[in-house]
């Protein structure tokens, strides 16, 4: 009976650290891809898209200053550079979780269109209650520096992987 009373106890804790794991991979997906869900909002986050493309033009780096508005549940200052590795701490405004820091280092390519290949590494997503998500990103992007309201024309490829108490998946984003 005691055996039966631990497997149980095991599998409810891998089924728990499943579902916790699940829930940072959203969290984590949406502030790398600036995309909003019904949790978190990112999309209407305010960036210098102007610096962004002058960043991208001609590696001119600047501060970039997020702060939380209504469409917005991110805050936070960095300093983006190209072919470097930066840190990004932001705080989330969130039941759930309260910040994220990472290092990301994007390097541009010029194919048939203009490409921009962001890692990221060293990530961490941190919830109110201290439990701390590991991952690391890659993303390939294409960019039309013509386009001000909306450079990344598209995504073409990327995978994140996130690990909580050895639990670990990889998804495409």
């Amino acid at each position: 009976m005691k055996i039966f009373i631990i497997i149980n106890l095991f599998v409810s804790l891998s089924f728990a650290n499943e579902k916790e794991l699940d829930e940072a991979i959203t969290y984590i997906k949406n502030i790398i891809t600036k995309k909003s869900s019904n949790q978190l909002k990112t999309k209407s986050c305010d960036i210098q898209k102007e610096k962004w493309l002058g960043l991208f033009l001609s590696k001119t780096s600047f501060t970039e200053n997020i702060k939380y508005n209504k469409a917005c549940d991110l805050q936070g200052s960095f300093k983006p550079q190209m072919d470097k590795y930066f840190k990004v701490p932001l705080i989330i405004r969130d039941k759930k979780f309260k910040g994220i820091t990472f290092e990301s280092k994007m390097k541009l390519s010029f194919e048939k269109q203009m490409t921009l290949n962001l890692n990221v590494k060293n990530g961490v997503l941190t919830s109110h209650k201290n439990k701390k998500f590991n991952f690391n990103a890659n993303q390939t992007l294409i960019l039309d520096p013509l386009n001000t309201k909306e450079p990344i024309k598209k995504s073409k490829t990327g995978t994140l992987n996130v690990s909580y108490k050895g639990t670990k998946k990889t998804i495409k984003i």
